[in-house]
């Protein structure tokens, strides 16, 4: 994953740390203007704020990535050798059935799970679902239908005891955990054999978030300098295709991995090499062609682990594989970018583990004083056949030598460099642009609030007078703003409220009580859901094709607000590029009038940029579904609350002599839920034409006034300051000249930044 041109993620770093370093300068400069112009002291300490704030976007920067795989690819020794220590749980039986996201950060010491408010209350309720469904089915009956799954039937005793299974907030501690995640993954699978209609995994909106330890490893297996690695790594952990299936059932894990997917810079895919050509495989080549939809093939990236399987004269060369990658997966090899590599994710835990053991202990530590597992793992791997016999002679520092080797022989190391330097490639000039641009604007209103003094105290009181005649003049400004919002409310955005009136009559008619059911069971029959007809031996097998029926439903829900949505703001962007677009850049060319008039009496040219227009969100005050994307999503947050209880009694299982069938029921209380969608929709869709809009659009034109405002207030000050003293006037001068000189500086170093920075955009 590193560009080939050789040095392109050190030369962002550089100028990222070379950006962090300006930003931080700049913030003393804005603190010294606050001191040398002593009445903006309360407007620098605003822009004293947003720098800092642009300071911390550059600094904090999370560099966002998705890993998938097939179960026993090795997911977990991955992320385990990155974090250098056993963090995730694994075993033979699948183990991952929710995304978790793990934040490596180099100044932690030691990891901590994160669990939202909402998640943990989420899994209480599970464990209540759970041992409701216990004491309807009885004992023996829970403990039939999970009897394949040995490692269940220990939480099935846990459940039933209180206090066994607690979540906190924060946990730390690698063993606790491990145990936290193992329940919480374990949960979701007992769900779906004990109480398959209740799925914890359809109500998250958020995910297990770990933050754990990153110490880089060079190549030669010494420790590298965590500060040359800019922003957080972070991984997103997601269920592989022969992980979300066991059997008789399925978990929907559709929309909650689509969402990760989307906000990830780039996905990693993880391939076994011993079993490149079987099912999972197959499954996984699917799966990589759905997410190439998503994120487009340039953002994939193809790891073959387990290659220290390959043995000399194996056809399965890294030529082969490439071909065979390319030619199934639809991943071009070729181009800037390296996006294959090969690992062994065990050779690179076992020599990670081994150099952090070793970096604990001072040079005389004997291996009998080390951690004795982590010792024999090593000794295992490196050693050979009579490893026990040699382990008995060998010392620290030769082990040491043995483990740097396999790091290198792991090909770890490049891979990881690689990960580190595509994410911040494609993350970095991003964030640093933005901060850039926020600062290059402050920095530009402090020089034309510099020139704009200096000019009118070197300017004669009358043409000084001449130019504040035309600006005064110009302050009908806030009375038109007043005017034009006035004919908004009274007559454009009346005829938006007939026009979304007419959407919502619309919609509701579309979905009413006949014309829904037969909807539903065209698309139940398009996703081979077996109603009515088709008989099962056993309620649980009944239950189970319910849950899959429930499932359907909930994607058609999606289809069926994103339906409403999208009627609603198809109207809504239309007007307002049709009534607010046009007002707002009147308004706008009132400052350029202004602007002009000071350049024509006192030759000083000022450099205003229009203010961004936020016309609000319609969803501000909902819960988001989903953090950190477009606020648009968080329309999902706010319908989605609508349907609390949504499928759970949309179906029966009618016992008909010995065998159950699946049965569709009254659909009035899905009917009224979409109802209330589409008028609660339409609630917000008004609240925010009669009140958000028109708030939003005073905000606006308050701003300009407030810069035309700035330009009088200063002209003012000016003629007032033409009756102080010689000395004050001179003093006055060269706080100024000094502030500008000092600006202009900041100023064209912030255009070389932004030069740099488009290089890489």
């Amino acid at each position: 994953m590193t560009v080939n041109n050789g040095n392109a993620a050190t030369d962002i770093q550089k100028l990222h740390q070379n950006l962090s370093e300006w930003l931080n300068r700049v913030g003393g400069v804005i603190e010294n203007a606050g001191t040398r112009i002593p009445q903006n002291q309360a407007e620098y300490q605003v822009f004293q704020r947003d720098i800092r704030k642009a300071t911390e976007q550059v600094e904090n920067l999370e560099l966002t990535t998705s890993i998938v795989a097939p179960m026993k690819a090795g997911k977990s020794t991955i992320l385990n050798a990155i974090a250098g220590q056993d963090l995730l749980p694994n075993r033979a039986a699948a183990m991952t059935t929710i995304p978790t996201e793990i934040v490596f950060d180099g100044n932690l010491a030691e990891p901590q799970l994160i669990l939202d408010p909402e998640f943990i209350s989420i899994f209480e309720e599970t464990i209540k679902q759970l041992n409701r469904k216990i004491q309807t089915i009885g004992q023996k009956e829970a403990e039939h239908r999970i009897s394949d799954f040995p490692h269940l039937q220990n939480l099935l005793q846990r459940i039933q005891k209180p206090n066994q299974i607690a979540f906190a907030k924060e946990t730390k501690g690698r063993q606790k955990i491990r145990q936290i995640l193992t329940d919480i993954n374990d949960l979701i699978r007992l769900c779906n054999w004990i109480v398959p209609r209740f799925n914890p995994l359809s109500r998250l909106s958020k995910i297990p978030r770990i933050e754990a330890p990153f110490v880089p490893v060079e190549s030669n297996g010494n420790q590298e300098n965590t500060n040359r690695y800019l922003g957080k790594l972070v991984l997103v952990d997601t269920p592989g295709p022969n992980e979300a299936m066991e059997e008789k059932t399925e978990i929907n894990l559709y929309e909650i991995v689509t969402w990760q997917l989307r906000r990830s810079l780039a996905v990693l895919v993880v391939l076994d090499f011993t079993s490149l050509k079987t099912e999972a495989a197959e499954k996984i080549k699917q799966e990589v062609r759905q997410i190439s939809e998503y994120i487009g093939k340039n953002n994939l990236y193809i790891l073959v682990n387990k290659i220290d399987q390959r043995k000399e004269g194996d056809p399965m060369t890294s030529e082969r594989i490439q071909e065979l990658v390319e030619s199934e997966f639809g991943v071009p090899m070729s181009g800037n970018i390296q996006c294959f590599f090969e690992i062994s994710a065990r050779q690179a835990f076992c020599a990670i583990n081994f150099l952090q053991e070793y970096q604990k202990h001072d040079s005389g530590t004997s291996l009998s004083e080390m951690n004795q597992s982590i010792v024999r793992s090593l000794a295992q791997e490196v050693l050979g056949i009579d490893w026990e016999e040699d382990l008995e002679e060998a010392t620290p520092n030769f082990l040491y030598k043995k483990a740097k080797k396999l790091w290198s022989k792991s090909g770890f190391q490049p891979f990881l460099k690689g990960v580190v330097d595509v994410l911040i490639a494609k993350a970095a000039p991003k964030s640093m642009n933005s901060a850039n641009n926020l600062v290059r604007n402050r920095l530009q209103e402090i020089s034309d609030f510099c020139n704009l003094k200096l000019s009118t105290q070197k300017s004669n009181v009358e043409q000084v007078k001449k130019t504040l005649y035309d600006l005064q003049s110009n302050q009908e400004l806030s009375q038109a703003s007043r005017d034009i919002l006035e004919e908004l409310k009274s007559q454009k955005l009346q005829s938006v409220r007939q026009q979304l009136e007419c959407i919502r009559e619309e919609l509701v008619y579309r979905y009413q009580g006949d014309i829904l059911k037969q909807e539903i069971k065209q698309y139940l029959l398009t996703s081979n859901v077996q109603l009515d007809t088709h008989y099962f031996s056993s309620k649980q097998a009944a239950e189970i094709e319910a849950a899959r029926a429930e499932r359907c439903l909930q994607s058609y829900q999606e289809e069926v607000l994103q339906t409403i949505v999208q009627e609603f703001d198809n109207n809504l962007q239309y007007n307002l590029d049709r009534y607010i677009h046009p007002q707002l850049q009147a308004i706008s060319a009132k400052i350029q009038e202004a602007q002009a008039s000071i350049h024509f009496y006192l030759g000083v040219n000022l450099y205003w940029q229009p203010p961004e227009l936020y016309l609000g969100s319609i969803f501000e005050d909902s819960p988001s579904l989903v953090e950190n994307l477009e606020p648009r999503i968080s329309i999902w947050g706010f319908l989605h609350n609508l349907f609390s209880s949504p499928f759970q009694y949309l179906f029966e299982i009618p016992k008909v002599d010995k065998v159950y069938t699946l049965k569709l029921k009254n659909i009035n209380s899905f009917r009224e839920n979409i109802e209330n969608a589409i008028n609660s929709l339409f609630d917000r869709m008004s609240y925010y034409v009669d009140e958000t809009l028109p708030n939003s659009f005073q905000e606006y034109a308050d701003k300009v006034n407030g810069v035309l405002q700035s330009y009088i207030d200063s002209l003012e000050n000016s003629i007032y300051s033409k009756s102080k003293s010689k000395e004050e006037l001179e003093t006055i001068e060269q706080n100024l000249e000094f502030l500008l000189q000092e600006t202009e500086q900041y100023l064209k170093e912030a255009e070389v930044f932004r030069c740099q920075i488009e290089e890489f955009l």
